[in-house]
C-alpha cells in the first residue's frame, strides 16, 4: 500500500513537472512570435531599406511587394511564402536562404547572389535577373518563365520540374547545371555554356541553341522539335531513341551534329 503511495506520487509529480515544461515552452512561443511580428512591423515602417541587414532572420509570410531592397544581405533567411512581387533587390544577397513558395514576380535581381538558395515552387517570372549568380542552388518546382537571366550563373544547381518558357538565358554559365523534366520553350539559350548538364526529358521545342555548348551533356528523352542549333557543340553528349531532333538533324555517334542532305 506504502509503496503504492509513493510510486502515484512519483508520477503525479512527473505530470505536473511535464505540464508546467509544456507550458513555460508555449509562453516562450507566445513571446516569441509577438517579438517577430514587432520586428516585421517595423521593419515594414522602416522607410529604406537599402543595404538592410536582416541575415538569419525568419522573414516566412511577409509582404514586401514593391518595397526597394537593393544591397539588401538575406542570407541563410527563412523567405518561405514572402511576397517580392516587384521589388528592387539590385545586388542583394540571398546566399542559403529557404525559397518555399517565394514570389519574385517581376523584381529586379540583377546581381543578386543567391548562391546555394533552396526551396519548392518558387516564383521569378519574368525577373530581371542580369549576371545574377545561383551557383549550387536546389530548388524543385521552380518557374523562371519569361524571365531575363542574361549571362547569369547557374554553374551546378539542380532545378528539377522547373520551368523556363520563354526565358532569357544567352551566354548563361550553366555548367554541370541539373534541370530534369524542365521546360525550355522558346527560351533563348544562344552561346550558353550547357557542358555536362543533365538535360533529361527536358522540353526545348523552339529554343534558341545556336552556338550553345552542350559539350558532354545528357539529352536523353529531350524534345528539341523545331530548336535551333546552328554552330552548338554536342561532342560526347548523349541521348536515346526518345530524343527528338530538329528535322534534319543527324547527330554522328560522338554527338557532333550534321544536316542531312
Amino acid at each position: 500500500m506504502g509503496n503504492s503511495l509513493v510510486v502515484s506520487a512519483g508520477v503525479g509529480l512527473v505530470l505536473i513537472a511535464t505540464e508546467r515544461a509544456f507550458e513555460s515552452r508555449a509562453r516562450r512561443a507566445e513571446q516569441t512570435r509577438g517579438e517577430r511580428e514587432r520586428f516585421i512591423a517595423s521593419l515594414l515602417a522602416t522607410e529604406s531599406l537599402t543595404g538592410v541587414d536582416l541575415r538569419k532572420r525568419d522573414l516566412s509570410g511577409t509582404f514586401f511587394t514593391g518595397r526597394a531592397l537593393p544591397d539588401a544581405k538575406l542570407t541563410e533567411c527563412d523567405l518561405s511564402q514572402t511576397d517580392f512581387r516587384a521589388c528592387a533587390l539590385t545586388s542583394a544577397t540571398l546566399d542559403h536562404a529557404r525559397l518555399d513558395s517565394a514570389n519574385f514576380h517581376n523584381a529586379d535581381l540583377r546581381g543578386v547572389q543567391a548562391i546555394g538558395v533552396t526551396g519548392h515552387g518558387a516564383h521569378f517570372d519574368g525577373v530581371s535577373g542580369h549576371e545574377s549568380v545561383w551557383s549550387g542552388a536546389r530548388m524543385t518546382g521552380a518557374s523562371f518563365s519569361r524571365a531575363n537571366l542574361f549571362r547569369a550563373s547557374l554553374r551546378a544547381v539542380s532545378i528539377a520540374d522547373g520551368d523556363f518558357k520563354g526565358a532569357n538565358l544567352k551566354e548563361a554559365d550553366a555548367v554541370g547545371a541539373t534541370f530534369p523534366n524542365s521546360d525550355f520553350r522558346t527560351a533563348i539559350m544562344s552561346g550558353a555554356d550547357l557542358r555536362n548538364a543533365d538535360l533529361r526529358r527536358c522540353d526545348l521545342r523552339g529554343a534558341d541553341l545556336t552556338d550553345a555548348r552542350l559539350d558532354g551533356s545528357d539529352l536523353s528523352g529531350a524534345d528539341l522539335t523545331d530548336s535551333r542549333l546552328g554552330g552548338a557543340s554536342l561532342t560526347d553528349a548523349r541521348w536515346d531513341h526518345n530524343t527528338i531532333w530538329p528535322n534534319g538533324l543527324i547527330p554522328s555517334p560522338r554527338g557532333e551534329e550534321r544536316r542531312s542532305s
